[in-house]
């Protein structure tokens, strides 16, 4: 090998080395690096929450649920929610926060989640037992001998003043119940402001679609997450009604994974009333450590798609029985299908209920009205046989809403002798 050749690949190799481009362009790579390291450990950061946030949120705010049964499900008795009561306060007490607008509404809520226990218990304490009809019948007639001057104060049996005294200290009691939730939901409000703290700049998406159903029963707000998954979400939800009142709701979700609905359902007349009438719009704000978003919803009367979809996800039929024609000297069976409906919604909102008929390339469809079908009812399709001319060997049972695209549709296969075996059960938005 040429020794000039090697010195002046050696020469070549350090003009590239020393070269001010090529340190330059070096530095300028390391710089990258560094600050694209720096940047990954501030999104670290970010998607991180307290946990005293996460503690006080949880144990602070209504829940939402992937279904009505899971909401209905969530309903407690008067014991249980004491209970329930106890151990949040046990959570909470727990806490020792360092930011102080966290620490001001954890002893918001310690107030009034202690005041709430203890006045319950008061209620609980002086339930009525057997007679409290004549009891009251004996109040409001000593009462009225009372005000007509007739009975001195001090001559009223004292079983009865007794009494008297004992309902007066549940009507304060139910007072003090009304203040300490009133002074809980002021504190639930509080909390969109701290989780603002650690949520990104604001921003707008498409990803998060809203669904809502005024019922006279209670309205149903649905929301679908489509951005993809979210951990440590605080949802503030207000809703205005057409009179231009409004009431918000916050809401906390530990994990809300991709395609997920949560959903609830806000009771008018409820305690601490958490809707309004004739609702016109929802605004919702949407925190979390990776998105910061607002939603403006303007309720669409026309469209409960993904509504009824939470809301009647555990519908199915029961019982659906096909009765073959079977002629007689004396009668002459109608070919029929009937079914009943089992749901933990009691009520299905108006729809359609269509059966459909196939043998081969024949098919027939017969369909009814509800203006509401209750759980347990049974549905009876009769066509009549010069419009039903044959035996299927197939049926499809579907119930379709006008102001929704949900549909629930059942297949059966039906053997010679009527019997139906179920060829699978859909509840699905059609496209």
């Amino acid at each position: 090998m040429n020794p000039f050749y090697e010195d002046s690949t050696m020469t070549e190799r350090i003009k590239r080395i020393i070269n001010p481009a090529v340190i330059i362009a070096g530095l300028l790579g390391l710089l990258c690096f560094t600050l694209a390291l720096s940047c990954s450990k501030l999104v670290a950061q970010e998607q991180r929450i307290p946990e005293e946030y996460r503690v006080l949120a949880k144990n602070l705010v209504e829940r939402l649920h992937n279904s009505y049964a899971a909401d209905r499900a969530a309903n407690m008795t008067q014991e249980e929610a004491l209970v329930e009561m106890r151990k949040r306060v046990f959570e909470l007490d727990r806490l020792n926060p360092s930011d102080p607008d966290t620490r001001n509404v954890l002893a918001q809520s310690l107030l009034a989640l202690k005041d709430l226990i203890q006045n319950v218990e008061k209620v609980k304490s002086n339930t009525r037992g057997w007679g409290d009809e004549f009891m009251d019948n004996g109040i409001a007639l000593y009462e009225g001998l009372l005000l007509l001057g007739n009975i001195p104060p001090s001559q009223t049996p004292g079983i009865l003043r007794e009494r008297k005294a004992q309902d007066d200290a549940v009507q304060t009691a139910r007072r003090e119940i009304l203040r300490a939730l009133e002074e809980a939901s002021t504190a639930q409000r509080l909390l969109p402001s701290i989780a603002k703290k650690y949520a990104p700049n604001h921003s707008q998406t498409s990803a998060l679609e809203v669904s809502f159903f005024e019922r006279s029963n209670g309205n149903i707000f649905v929301i679908t997450n489509n951005f993809g998954t979210l951990r440590d979400c605080t949802l503030e939800v207000k809703i205005t009604g057409r009179d231009g009142a409004s009431v918000t709701n916050v809401h906390f979700v530990e994990e809300w994974s991709k395609g997920s609905t949560l959903g609830t359902v806000y009771v008018l007349g409820h305690v601490g009333n958490n809707t309004v009438t004739l609702v016109t719009n929802i605004d919702i704000n949407v925190l979390s450590p990776t998105l910061n978003t607002t939603i403006k919803y303007s309720y669409n009367k026309r469209d409960h798609g993904k509504t009824y979809q939470w809301l009647l996800q555990d519908v199915k039929f029961v019982n659906p029985q096909y009765r073959p024609r079977s002629p007689g000297m004396l009668s002459d069976w109608k070919r029929s299908f009937s079914t009943s409906i089992i749901a933990s919604y009691s009520r299905l909102p108006a729809h359609k209920f269509l059966v459909t008929f196939r043998d081969g390339n024949r098919e027939f469809a017969s369909s009814v009205d509800h203006s509401g079908w209750t759980d347990g009812m049974i549905t009876t399709i009769t066509p009549g046989n010069d419009k039903l001319t044959f035996e299927p060997t197939r049926i499809i049972a579907e119930i379709s809403f006008p102001d929704s695209t949900f549909v629930i549709r059942e297949t059966f296969s039906v053997d010679a002798q009527g019997n139906l075996r179920s060829q699978g059960l859909v509840r699905e938005l059609k496209k």
